[in-house]
């Protein structure tokens, strides 16, 4: 009988220094991994929120042709039964593409996006993203016939030469490293700029662009190809200057085109240009309606939203004298009235608020303008002289001229601050 005691204490003792293990093991599982205290936080707190991404269940939703979560399922079965379904899983940097890991970095989320159509897997989507949750890479890859499915014996029917041509051509993609025929890249900054994009081809040619931005104002966009896969070297095509006016308005778009892979030029520069006035590119007749609205940009923006609407008053020339401006409760906003001489406005004016905006135009011997005179309750506040190809801008403070631009194609060339 003591015997069973004395077992029955040992017993005991083991489970109790066992279950003190365990629960150390435990504890030990949140307790930190290396030596340094500063950077054990900052490996911690990463591995804590990739632990938390991997740990999502996979979700499936009925979808469309364009890949849009539009309602989840509780099941696969579920979404499959529709004509479009989509898949959203959370990766790892285990699970990224061969095609994509050069794009990566362990400060980034993965995320999985696979579409299916009528039950078979259509392309496959990825999005990176930051600690911030802001979208630093999308990339989506339309997958070739002959490669949504590993099954041969389900792979759409295709001949082996097809097959075969369209394998040699196509680049490597996919977790499970199948080819994909088409698609694109898109990298963003941590501002959300779009800053590089890829575009695959069924040919196997891939471009890629550069974009560069000056305070958030698209400047230029270059555009290559890739003319070596090995060494993966890419040539320029041509790049896209971007030009705007002051109220960054874009004014033209100049197209440089550079040296292809033989250094022999391509074409000379083109340009397309839009005009100071966009209504000016067009006869204005065609464009006067309840929903468009023809005055300077002086005047402030007007969006003619439902039930709102403008009243144009014109004579049997197609000349309009007034615009009138109604809310949704048939209210009079503002009214704008024109004076012409023959078939140029030389004056505008407009009433909102208890204030006064005027608008006074000059032309030169060919009809085209170059003056604009803004006022505000009879106070010249801005001047705009145009010369050729040169916008004169100069602002007003109290009856002097304070500031004046000077714009070049659209391209401001100096700025200069006058003496009062």
């Amino acid at each position: 009988m003591k015997n069973k005691k004395v077992f029955f204490i040992v017993i005991i003792v083991m489970l109790f220094f066992a279950g003190i293990i365990a629960l150390t093991q435990e504890v030990d599982l949140l307790l930190p991994l290396t030596e340094n205290p500063q950077s054990d936080d900052q490996i911690n707190s990463m591995q804590a929120q990739m632990a938390a991404h991997l740990s999502k269940q996979d979700k499936w939703f009925k979808s469309n042709a364009g890949g849009m979560a539009l309602e989840e399922t509780q099941s696969r079965l579920t979404a499959l039964r529709g004509q479009y379904a989509l898949l959203i899983k959370s990766a790892g940097p285990g699970d990224i593409p061969d095609h994509l890991i050069p794009f990566y970095t362990d400060t980034y989320f993965p995320e999985n996006r696979i579409l299916f159509k009528n039950g078979q897997q259509a392309r496959s989507q990825w999005i990176f993203r930051d600690r911030r949750g802001t979208t630093r890479l999308n990339a989506v890859i339309a997958d070739p016939p002959a490669s949504r499915n590993n099954d041969t014996t389900n792979r759409s029917v295709i001949s082996t030469e097809l097959e075969e041509e369209s394998e040699n051509r196509a680049v490597t993609a996919g977790t499970d490293r199948r080819i994909f025929n088409k698609g694109f890249i898109e990298i963003f900054d941590e501002n959300s700029y779009l800053t590089e994009e890829y575009s695959f081809f069924e040919n196997g040619e891939i471009r890629k662009i550069n974009h560069n931005y000056n305070n958030g104002l698209l400047i230029s966009s270059a555009v290559m190809l890739r003319v070596n896969e090995e060494e993966n070297e890419y040539v320029n095509v041509y790049t896209d200057y971007y030009r705007y006016n002051r109220s960054s308005s874009l004014r033209n778009i100049e197209r440089v085109f550079h040296l292809n892979a033989q250094n022999v030029s391509l074409r000379e520069p083109e340009m397309i240009s839009f005009p100071r006035h966009v209504m000016d590119a067009v006869n204005e007749k065609f464009m006067e309606t309840e929903r468009v609205n023809l005055y300077p940009d002086f005047f402030g923006d007007a969006n003619v939203k439902t039930d709102e609407k403008i009243i144009f008053e014109t004579d049997e020339r197609g000349r309009i004298f007034t615009q009138v401006f109604h809310d949704e409760k048939d209210d009079v906003i503002w009214t704008i009235t024109n004076t012409w001489f023959n078939d140029r406005i030389v004056s505008t004016v407009k009433e909102e608020g208890g204030v006064v905006y005027a608008a006074e135009f000059d032309y030169d011997q060919n009809g085209n303008r170059v003056e604009e005179r803004n006022h505000r309750n009879g106070v010249l506040e801005r001047v705009v002289r145009t010369e050729g190809n040169l916008d004169i801008e100069e602002l007003y403070l109290n009856g002097a001229a304070v500031l004046r631009v000077i714009w070049e194609d659209g391209r401001k060339i100096s700025e200069t601050r006058l003496r009062q």
